[in-house]
């Protein structure tokens, strides 16, 4: 199972190889936010993460720790970027960085 998240990150995300996302993640990939909100499906986290790299070019993600327990999956990160691309919701990118720590929970079947 870690070495499908080190796929999935390194590979998808911090290459930006959507392609290894599609096949990393369930069609109904759900992702829930301390907000309350959420992003439904695959195709919806894909989108999402065409439009943050398109803003943040060298977005990455550091992988701090990863627990595994039976079927579920616990990955300690941290992200990082510089907004040197596109608008980000209106801000205009001037080199702007940005550092976040989270945590994603996943639970992993066939």
């Amino acid at each position: 199972m870690r070495a499908l998240l080190r796929r999935h990150i390194e590979v998808g995300f911090n290459r930006g190889d959507w392609s290894v996302c599609e096949t990393t993640l369930a069609g109904d990939y759900t992702a829930r936010y301390g907000n309350g909100q959420a992003n439904v499906g695959r195709d919806h986290y894909v989108r999402v993460c065409k439009m943050l790299r398109r803003s943040f070019p060298d977005v990455a993600i550091t992988i701090e720790d990863v627990v595994v327990e039976g079927d579920r999956m616990v990955n300690r990160y941290v992200e990082r970027g510089t907004l040197t691309g596109e608008r980000f919701f209106g801000i205009e990118p001037a080199g702007q960085r940005y550092e976040k720590a989270g945590t994603t929970i996943y639970r992993v079947a066939e």
